[in-house]
């Protein structure tokens, strides 16, 4: 008998240490919190059953969904989605260690420890002082010189654009003067194609008056016929 108690006792503690039962505990007292507090309010003991009866569970549906339904996917809820939760909570925790850990040793590296790194420190704090000091007046400088240069390339870009209106201007009178001077030598080349048809004509004109002399020639006398010029 005393085996069999034990028995039992072992067996409902492993039932009430299960995860699933004190889930849907936990559930159960959330979605029936009204019960308990009905229950252990001022009253009858029989008249705060009833109220809790009928407030809570008035049939048979409300006793199903709210007494078991409910309770039991919110214990199912709780189970599936918890384990999830604390991963991810204590990967981020474990991340923040990590961090905290660099963060320390850093701290303990950089700070100083005693009167002596304090004042290398302070030496090392003035030497990069002075050095950025010194990197702003060289980019100030350079800021300057390259605002004068700025300034000569815009100069020069004004005198090139004066530069490029005066040589078209040029080009446009050049190219005027071409046409002119290309209708010069169009009239000069008509005039000397009229010459050479002129003189070839000529020609043409001599030759044929040097073939009718030399027959003319063959028919008179020369000695009677004298073409030279009187003396005066």
């Amino acid at each position: 008998m005393k085996e069999l108690a034990t028995s039992l006792k072992n067996q409902i503690s492993t039932r009430i240490n299960s995860p699933l039962f004190g889930a849907f505990a936990l559930a159960w007292l959330t979605f029936n919190h009204k019960y308990f507090i009905i229950l252990f309010s001022s009253g009858s003991i029989e008249s705060r059953l009833d109220l809790a009866r009928v407030t809570c569970f008035p049939d048979g549906i409300s006793i199903l969904v709210n007494g078991i339904l409910n309770p039991l996917y919110g214990a199912m809820a709780f189970l599936i989605f918890y384990p999830i939760l604390s991963i991810l909570v204590f990967a981020w925790w474990q991340k923040t260690q990590v961090w905290l850990k660099f963060v320390k040793m850093y701290i303990d590296q950089t700070m100083p420890h005693n009167q002596d790194e304090y004042n290398k420190l302070a030496v090392d704090y003035d030497a990069l002082e002075r050095k950025q000091q010194k990197e702003i007046v060289d980019l100030r400088n350079e800021k300057a010189t390259l605002a004068v240069q700025q300034e000569d390339a815009e100069a020069n870009e004004q005198l090139t654009k004066v530069e490029l209106v005066r040589t078209h201007k040029k080009l446009k009178a050049i190219s005027k003067e071409l046409k002119l001077l290309k209708k010069e030598a169009e009239s000069y080349k008509k005039q000397l194609e009229k010459s050479t048809k002129t003189l070839k004509e000529t020609e043409l004109r001599l030759l044929q008056l040097g073939e009718v002399r030399h027959e003319v020639a063959q028919y008179v006398d020369p000695n009677k016929y004298s073409f030279s010029p009187t003396k005066k």
